[in-house]
């Protein structure tokens, strides 16, 4: 008797196994293995006076006429865990084709749009799901002007290996003094830790190939695919942003163009910490002016607000940490720049 049931368990988990194995195999990828320089970062956003935080990590792969970034962003904050959640996000430029494809990974999901892309993307997220930005921080209607600018780099000595690179510190500073039409006067200030790697032969294969990609999105298209300053593009647009009306088109210009200096420290750099701080009191929001802060403190009790009020005076207005992770040169398969067959299109 035991040994018939022994049997019929032998039997029923074959027949089990059996079972499971009737589902067919992934097709395997055959496509060329091709040179391809692989980027990964990421990226820390300590958010805006310290509220609404969310971090990013990005892999791009790209060639001299294509390029693919995978992207997930992830609130770590309470209200933005809640607002933003985690969302995933893929898009492919293929020059050669002139398209791009904005790939929607949860959903299996994608668009396809000329190389300059489609006018409202539908797989970004609502607006009001986004990353807040600054609002702006000033009078209505006062204007400024820049009465002085100062740069300063300063090496530490520092050594420290980050993401299997040999790097040495630097600390930036670049000030810049705005004055209003009565004399009142306010300094920003972007304070920088930045952690750089000597440009070696290896290293510079994979500067190159981002480079030769640069320039071919150029010839197709306005401007530039996210060159890597030392303050990236984005970060330059919060700061005008917050600035938005207070500044006239050229000194706004001015303003951001002066961070270009960043750009003559020696070496690529690996780690960057960026802090954005405004102090002084031109063009200063008149009372009963929404500043930001009591749409925030509005979300505590009244017990909480001097304890959050005292916290968001006391935190830049923007804290970032950029790091990378991986940059080399890699054999990837050409499907990594092509969507996925099971995708369905949506536009």
């Amino acid at each position: 008797m035991r040994r018939n049931l022994i049997s019929m368990w032998v039997i029923t988990v074959a027949a089990g196994t059996g079972g499971c194995a009737t589902s067919p195999p992934p097709e395997p990828d055959t496509t060329p293995l091709m040179p391809t320089a692989v980027i990964e970062t990421r990226i820390v956003n300590e958010g805006i006076k310290g509220f609404f935080p969310y971090e990013s990590t990005e892999r791009s792969y790209v060639r001299a006429n294509m390029r693919r970034d995978d992207k997930t962003l992830k609130g770590t904050g309470t209200v933005t865990k809640f607002l933003v959640g985690t969302t995933n996000e893929a898009h492919i430029w293929r020059l050669d084709r002139d398209l791009l494809w904005s790939l929607n990974p949860d959903r299996r999901e994608y668009t396809e749009c000329p190389i300059a892309g489609c006018a409202k993307p539908a797989t970004h997220p609502p607006e009001e799901q986004k990353p807040a930005r600054p609002q702006p921080l000033h009078e209505s209607g006062c204007t400024m002007k820049i009465s002085n600018t100062s740069f300063t780099v300063k090496p530490t000595g520092k050594k420290r290996e980050i993401s299997g690179f040999a790097t040495d510190e630097y600390l930036l500073e670049w000030k810049v003094t705005l004055q209003d039409v009565i004399a009142r006067k306010t300094t920003s200030t972007v304070s920088v830790s930045l952690w750089t790697t000597p440009v070696s032969a290896s290293l510079r294969k994979v500067l190159d190939v981002e480079q030769a990609y640069g320039r071919a999105l150029a010839g197709k298209i306005t401007g530039s695919h996210r060159a890597s300053p030392i303050v990236p593009a984005e970060i330059g647009q919060m700061i005008a942003t917050s600035l938005a009306g207070a500044l006239s088109p050229a000194d706004q210009a001015a303003f951001l163009n002066a961070g270009r200096q960043f750009e003559k420290v020696k070496g690529h750099p690996v780690s960057t910490r960026i802090e954005w701080g405004l102090q002084g009191n031109a063009c200063a929001p008149k009372e009963g002016e929404s500043d930001g802060l009591s749409s925030i403190t509005g979300m505590f009790s009244k017990k909480k607000k001097d304890a959050v009020t005292n916290a968001y005076e006391s935190k830049p207005i923007l804290a970032f940490l950029i790091e990378i992770k991986a940059l080399k040169m890699d054999l990837v398969r050409d499907s990594v720049f092509n969507v996925p067959k099971d995708y369905t299109q949506t536009h």
